[in-house]
């Protein structure tokens, strides 16, 4: 048994609203034997959460249950979650090294949503003033380069002091290579603030990428004397053994878990998990999808044939760097809100209604949801719901919701109908992204639901992905505090290597492996003293790689399959089966090794009952009328509890039981298992024309279908953009996420896109109608490259690749044809061109690189290796363009894959009808945004600081005139084109338009082409917007299009005062730089760009250090940086008082130095270094910003644009510019937005 104690086990899961708690007898302490039922005894309870103290519910469930054995309590805590959702942690300070305090709050310099222009980041949990720098530095192979003195340690010490700490998180640059530093400080720190809690991340998270680490052991410190507390006045209070559950699956004692509480954020979650693979694995079914559907979100995972883990969970904005079970989640539960927007689309969601006041059927809550539309369509019976104990209103719910069908102009069993439809599209859009993303077959696996309502929804669910099963547990709605008891002790230990597999010999493995192991054993061996009767189990060590190849950013973890060489197959095996591809003659690099510790405890026997048979009839309730989209059914209502192992049950039933509802559809039928587990699948296909059951073809453009295709399409740009994104060489593309992936119809038309970059999204549609101007007939293996900024391109570096989408299977007799078009954008960080990095300070186009007309690059899928080989002879870095134009190649492949999907799911004709829908839909919402602005003309004129060449001041004006709903932009005053790089081409101008008319109608709004229909759009030729070739452009598509996004909305600051913000920093702030690194033998070309100031809203400051309006690129992370680039990186900090004053200030800019190790030459393509970003209503401008070049100790400041040659020592500083202020500073807001 699990404890190794006669008395059993507890397993406690504290939720929002109830905390679950399964107690497990063995048989031997089992007070009573049932007849025909073998194993121990499962005990049940739930009870009300209590958050004051969420001790109390754990103690009243455990009295309740008359617990009064010992038996151990593993509990999954929400502790250190809620603080962080709540920011209500430790008073914590955080140690970093000098110049680097402010990485906790810059982190990726992204912002979280991209057209909504009052969106707000939850701060960071340590504030400026309690973030602290100490003066020491080490290289990237982890030699000192700076030690701290003792001055230094000693004016540090008393500025901790000053802030009274609690906690103390410390977090220096390169500390997982070598911790001197940090274990220095720890140990003065524990001599002068004893009672302090101490958090470092050499222990906590030994890898690189610092933000990810810092934000992991701030988050650490923050949670810790909580924690502490907490787990130390419940463990008094128990007087039993207390473990507590991790985010990785596994339990680690209460003293574990209180020094490292930020293993335990995700416990609740991760119970489920392992409790569903746990009772599924018993009954024969390794392969699993799990689904937990609550009242607020729905969690799911995929399971093959092991627990999935990740290091990149995020937690209310702060990155998660330990292993947790990798989880993904969607605002979509029982409880999700139901509206009907504008453009007479049908949403569900991510609002909820809470357990307080809950949907309207529960009596309070006026707001309908998810749970009233199951009350509506009979499949939540009110006189058993919760076995009887709480009370349902069925007369509210159909009230909402025949108002609801009114609006609609359907029946209110329809509007309720599509309301399932709506969230089920949602889930299935998140099982689709943890199977199909991750290149899984969902037809290999068994879909297993638990939580309160997963079970409503499975069988639909299962039937939309083609799920051959769904396995339903016997409790469903407590597995997270039964996969408690299940869970095994577990400690996870990682250490960043970076070694070249292919020069790693076995014994150099070894020693890398050792000291972890040493490790592991030992901390093993102490939490096992925890629980003395499992002083003899066995411990397992198991070793995983990160791997990846050279030059890729992101890492698959692969387990060890015996020695190296069948490790690094399966590491290429698993690439291909993610990615779509690999690449077994590159080398692989070993970023981290990892061991995983653990010590499977005996399982518990859980009940097992005699085979009974098939008959159900001594369960039957009665029956009553339900809905399904086949029409009207009367459905058997069976208690669950009174099932017997064989009965088999026929839908349309539903299954009723304490903790949770349970629905079978028609044509699906039910078996029952010795455990009580239900195994259900579809015995005949739907009788109506839904053969996916989240659609019928009958449906034309109704609320529901164009909500559901509207996710469909954009999933299909998402998946493009995950592989992209991941299997990318260059830093540019695979950390800085420069890159945009979209969806075209036939006619070049864009359908839906993904969220990345606003200047990409905007102008691919002109590449895809140039590639069909071009070629006009393709075949399915075509491949269509291009960069030429005046044949669909917008400048050089970003290459477009677009490939043709041929049915390959349709329903409606058109396979073969031509559907559309997939196009991926990425910014290639060299294009050849007159310097490193290709943004020169170019005067005619040839001198920025490489020109690539429309071309194919494959013909029916035949690669044309030479003009290949002609490109990379042409540009300094050909290897890093290999890797980025492999991995746009293999984006357009999962980009068609996932489109003929669909289409072979409705038929062709029904996702082109849709299509236009959705175009409509867009522009219908468009002007009805435009209709509620008033009905004038208005004119703005911003300029840009100078082409780089002489010429200085140029305006961009723009005059919009709003009339009926449509909208006329005329950009006629605008400067000549240039004679500099600054010009940007009519595409870009374009994109700008669309931007700001995206931020006018809302995020929630499908990016589409019918944006722009009600839009006419003027711009003189030959000038700065629509320049004639061969007029240089590297600036226009990264500069000019920021400036013209700040003429525009000056021109609608007038027209919606309270809508629109104040001039953000107005800059990309490009810096290019190459040259040769003499170390590695090798060229080197790099492009960033940097973050700045967001410009002051009505009602709200502006964010620091962020991208802002038509990029949205991250950073590249120091530690990255500095391992492939001979520079360092001396200060990454935010500018403070940048940002203009106001009542509202702006955002504050950055300021970042680099360091050269060696010559190179620079390219610098900034402005906003003249004229201000501008405030709104009376707030004060925002600063300018500044680029200077220190030389042998002299700092000179240089132009906005420029090229320039630097030396090794040279320190090149960019201060970005701050965000505009709004209003004056002692003026209240009023908001007259109504």
């Amino acid at each position: 048994m699990h404890n190794g104690s006669a008395q059993g086990i507890v397993g406690v899961d504290i939720g929002g609203t109830f905390t679950d708690i399964v107690h497990y007898v063995p048989p031997q302490a089992s007070l009573s034997t049932v007849a025909g039922v073998s194993g121990g005894q499962l005990r049940m309870y739930k009870v009300p959460s209590t958050p004051q103290n969420p001790a109390q519910g754990l103690l009243t469930g455990l009295q309740a249950l008359d617990v009064t054995q010992p038996s151990a309590v593993i509990h999954g805590s929400t502790v250190a979650t809620n603080a962080l959702l709540e920011r209500k942690g430790a008073r914590s300070v955080l140690i970093t090294t000098e110049g680097f305090a402010d990485v906790l709050e810059i982190g990726r310099q992204d912002r979280p949503a991209l057209y909504d222009l009052l969106q707000q980041r939850a701060p960071a949990i340590i504030p400026r003033e309690r973030r602290l720098e100490l003066a020491e530095r080490l290289d990237h192979q982890g030699a000192i380069l700076r030690a701290p003195g003792r001055d230094e340690l000693e004016a540090l010490m008393q500025q901790v002091a000053a802030q009274n700490p609690e906690s103390i998180a410390i977090a220096l640059l390169y500390a997982f290579r070598n911790p001197v530093h940090e274990q220095l400080l720890a140990q003065l720190l524990r001599e002068r603030f004893p009672s302090a809690y101490l958090s470092l991340s050499s222990e906590i998270l030994p890898q690189f990428r610092e933000y990810e680490r810092t934000s992991t052991v701030a988050v650490n410190a923050y949670v810790q004397p909580l924690m502490a507390r907490y787990l130390n006045g419940l463990q008094e209070q128990l007087q039993r053994p207390l473990r507590i559950m991790q985010s990785s699956g596994g339990s680690i004692s209460a003293a574990t878990a209180a020094k490292e509480p930020v293993r335990t954020v995700l416990s609740g979650p991760a119970g489920g998990v392992i409790g569903a693979f746990h009772v599924a694995r018993m009954a024969g079914y390794e392969q699993i999808m799990t689904l937990d559907m609550g009242g607020t979100s729905t969690d799911v995972a995929l399971c093959p044939g092991l627990i999935p883990e990740t290091s990149e969970a995020s937690v209310a904005g702060c990155p998660i760097g330990v292993p947790t079970v990798a989880i993904h989640t969607v605002g979509a539960g029982g409880g999700s809100i139901v509206r009907l927007d504008e453009g007479n689309a049908l949403t569900v969601g991510p609002d909820s209604a809470g357990a307080v006041p809950g949907p309207a059927c529960y009596g309070i809550g006026e707001e309908l949801t998810v749970t009233d539309a199951n009350v509506v369509l009979g499949r939540i019976d009110p006189a058993h719901f919760l076995g009887g104990r709480f009370t349902i209103y069925p007369e509210r719910a159909e009230e909402r919701m025949a108002a609801l069908a009114k609006r609609m102009e359907v029946s209110t069993q329809e509007a309720a109908l599509g309301v399932i439809r709506v969230v089920n599209a949602s889930m299935e859009r998140a099982l689709r992204t943890v199977s199909l993303e991750q290149g899984h077959d969902p037809r290999l696996f068994t879909l297993l639901p638990f939580g309160g309502a997963g079970a409503l929804h499975a069988c639909e669910l299962a039937e939309a992905l083609h799920i051959p099963r769904v396995f339903i547990p016997r409790y469903p709605g407590v597995l997270s505090a039964l996969g408690m008891i299940l869970a095994p002790i577990v400690k996870d230990y990682v250490q960043t290597v970076m070694l070249d597999a292919q020069e790693l010999s076995t014994e150099a493995l070894e020693a890398v492996f050792a000291p972890l192991e040493a490790r592991a054993r030992a901390e093993m061996q102490q939490e096992m003293s925890y629980m003395p009767a499992q002083s003899e189990a066995a411990i397992s060590l198991q070793r995983l790689y990160d791997l990846r190849y050279f030059g890729q950013a992101y890492e698959l973890t692969t387990s060890n399959a015996g020695d190296l060489a069948a490790t690094l197959a399966r590491f290429h095996a698993l690439h291909k089966q993610r990615f779509g591809h690999e690449h077994q003659e590159q080398p692989v690099q070993v970023v981290a090794v990892r061991v995983k510790a653990s010590v499977q405890p005996a399982q518990p026997e859980l009940p097992f009952e005699d085979l009974s048979g098939p008959s159900a009839e001594q369960a039957l309730l009665g029956e009553r009328s339900m809905i399904f989209t086949q029409g009207m059914f009367r459905a058997r209502l069976y208690e669950r509890a009174a099932l017997q192992h064989g009965n088999r049950i026929v839908g349309p039933a539903v299954l009723i039981q304490d903790d949770s509802t349970i629905l079978l559809p028609p044509g699906w039928e039910g078996v029952v298992d010795g455990w009580g587990n239900v195994l259900a699948q579809q015995v005949q296909e739907s009788s109506s024309d839904d053969k996916s059951t989240t659609l019928t073809p009958r449906d034309t453009f109704d609320p529901v279908s164009l909500e559901i295709f509207k996710h469909l399409l954009s999933s299909a740009a998402e998946e493009m953009g995950v592989t992209l994104g991941r299997t990318a060489y260059s830093p540019n593309i695979k950390e800085r996420k420069d890159y945009s992936c979209a969806c075209f119809d036939a006619q070049g038309r864009l359908i839906a896109q993904a969220a990345h970059i606003p200047v990409h999204l905007g102008a691919m549609p002109a590449s895809v109608r140039a590639a069909i101007e071009q070629f006009q007939t393709f075949e399915p293996g075509d491949l269509i490259v291009l960069n030429d900024p005046y044949l669909g391109g917008t400048h050089l570096p970003d290459i477009t690749m677009v490939t043709p989408v041929f049915i390959a299977k349709d329903s409606d007799g058109h396979t073969g044809e031509l559907f559309g078009f997939v196009a991926s954008r990425a910014h290639h960080a060299d294009i050849g061109g007159m310097s490193p990095g290709s943004m020169p300070m170019s005067r005619e186009l040839y001198q920025e690189g490489v020109i690539i007309p429309p071309l194919k690059l494959a013909r029916a899928g035949v690669l044309n290796e030479d003009v290949l080989r002609l490109f990379y002879r042409n540009v300094r870095t050909p290897w890093e363009r290999k890797g980025d134009i492999d991995a746009q190649i293999a984006a357009g492949q999962v980009g068609v894959r996932r489109l003929q999907e669909i289409i072979e799911r409705y038929g062709s004709q029904m996702v082109l009808a849709h299509a236009e829908a959705l175009l409509r839909y867009s522009a219908q919402l468009t002007r009805k945004a435009l209709q509620a602005l008033p009905e004038r003309e208005v004119e703005f004129t911003d300029y840009l600081d100078d082409d780089g060449w002489g010429a200085s001041a140029l305006p961009i004006t723009v005059r919009i005139q709003v009339k009926n709903g449509t909208m006329t932009v005329d950009f006629t005053g605008t400067a000549a084109q240039s004679a500099g790089c600054v010009n940007a081409v009519q595409a870009v101008a374009h994109s700008s338009v669309l931007y700001a008319v995206r931020c006018m109608v809302g995020e929630h709004v499908p990016a589409n082409q019918g944006c722009l229909e009600s839009i006419d759009i003027r711009i003189p030729e030959g000038s700065l917007l629509n320049p004639l070739p061969p007029a240089a452009v590297a600036a226009g598509n990264v500069e000019t299009s920021q400036r013209t996004v700040d003429a525009l909305f000056g021109a609608l600051a007038q027209l919606a005062p309270q809508r629109i913000p104040a001039a953000s920093q107005g800059t990309m702030n490009n810096i290019t730089f190459g040259g040769l690194d003499p170390q590695r033998k090798s060229v080197f070309a790099y492009y960033e760009t940097l973050g700045g100031g967001m410009g002051a809203r009505p009602g709200a400051a502006g964010l620091s250090g962020v991208h802002v309006h038509m990029s949205n690129t991250r950073n590249t992370p120091v530690e990255a940086l500095e391992m492939e680039m001979p520079l360092r990186i001396r200060r990454y900090a935010l500018r403070y008082g940048s940002g203009g004053a106001g009542r509202y200030r702006g955002g504050d800019g950055l300021c970042r130095e680099f360091c050269f190790l060696v010559p190179a030459t620079v390219t610098l393509l900034t402005d906003r270094r003249v004229y201000a970003p501008y405030g709104l209503q009376g707030g004060e401008a925002g600063a300018v910003g500044i680029n200077s070049l220190e030389h042998n100790g002299t700092a000179t400041q240089l132009p906005g644009k420029v090229t320039l040659d630097v030396q090794a020592g040279d320190v090149l500083t960019i201060c970005t510019p701050g965000g505009g202020g709004f209003l004056p500073k002692d003026e209240p807001y009023v908001n007259n937005s109504d």
